[in-house]
This record gives C-alpha cells, sequence and structure tokens, in this order.
C-alpha cells in the first residue's frame, strides 16, 4: 500500500487502485475531457471507473446512470480491464523478483573483484596453460564444478559483451595483419 510520511513520522495511507496511477490518472482526465460539459455524467463514469479498479467507496449500478456516462464507460471498459491485468502481472513479477533477491543476497556471499587488467592477464594465463600443444596428448580432464557467478547488471553486461567483442575485432584484425605480412614475405 502506497504510504506519505507527514512531519510528525505518522504514515498516512492513500487510495491504492488495482491499475497504476499513471493509468488512473490517464483514464480520469480523459474522462474529465470528454464530459467536461455533462458534470453529472462526469460523476457517474468516474464513480463507475472507481468501482470497476478496486476502490469504490460508492458502488452505483451502470444501469442507474446516464446514457452519456454508460456510452463512455462502456468504450473505456475494456482498455481498464487490460490496465488492470497488465498490473496484477507487473505486481506478481515485482513480489518474485523481490523474493529471489532477497532470498539470494540471504545465501550470496560478494565476490571478491580485482582489477580489470589483473584479471585479463590471469585470464590469458589461465589460456595459455589450458590450451594444449601439438606435442601433448590429450587427456582426459575432470570436469570443474560451475562456478557461481555473480548477477550483473544489465548495463555491466552490455558493458562486457561490448568488450569482448571489440577484443575479438581487434585479434582478428590483428591476424588479418599477420597474414597479410606473412604474404608479402613470401
Amino acid at each position: 500500500m502506497k504510504t506519505t510520511t507527514s512531519k510528525k513520522g505518522k504514515r498516512i495511507t492513500e487510495k491504492r487502485y488495482d491499475i497504476s496511477v499513471k493509468a488512473y490518472n490517464d483514464f480520469t482526465s480523459r474522462i474529465r475531457s470528454v464530459l467536461a460539459t455533462d458534470k453529472i455524467a462526469c460523476e457517474q463514469v468516474l464513480q463507475l471507473l472507481e468501482a470497476s479498479v478496486g476502490h469504490g467507496d460508492k458502488t452505483i449500478n451502470i444501469d442507474d446512470c446516464s446514457i452519456k456516462a454508460q456510452i463512455a464507460f462502456s468504450m473505456i471498459k475494456l482498455e481498464i480491464e487490460k490496465a488492470i491485468k497488465r498490473s496484477k502481472t507487473a505486481r506478481e513479477r515485482a513480489g518474485r523478483k523481490k523474493a529471489t533477491a532477497t532470498a539470494e543476497a540471504a545465501t550470496a556471499t560478494p565476490p571478491l573483484t580485482m582489477p580489470e587488467k589483473e584479471k585479463t592477464e590471469q585470464d590469458n594465463a589461465a589460456k595459455n596453460l589450458t590450451s594444449p600443444s601439438p606435442e601433448v596428448e590429450a587427456t582426459p580432464e575432470v570436469e570443474a564444478a560451475p562456478e557461481s557467478t555473480p548477477y550483473l547488471s544489465r548495463r555491466e553486461r552490455r558493458k562486457r559483451s561490448w568488450r569482448e567483442f571489440r577484443l575479438r575485432k581487434k585479434a582478428a584484425k590483428k591476424e588479418i595483419r599477420e597474414q597479410r605480412e606473412k604474404q608479402m614475405q613470401q
């Protein structure tokens, strides 16, 4: 439930709807702009809207409303239902994400980080050690247990993928340059 804090530190609860605040504000502004000339119909449609989104202090039957109010509400009823469904799935998704994040935070230990230069030097050294030379026979390797990788934000994942892309591109250009030099020497 959305809350605000007053100066004394007490919490005051606000209205909570089955749809987002943005969608609710959009619907109310559309209703008010269309029915600006008919104040009674506007009030009736707003009451129908509040009743349909789960916060109706006064329940109102659509048959008791004016024809203008019935038409206006029936035109936006499908959009209201879509907004309710969208908000419900978003809240469920946020709840699942929050639950998994708290569970992972409780069980995970923060990984140690090292500077990028040291990482690349260690990765290069590891590649050199793990790549078999042609003279050495292939020996069966024991599969290592997969390490738990730390969660990276979208920005960090993109940064990493671009860095890998640039390194591959640089290596490919270097390979082409070396091939050209070999051809020129022959």
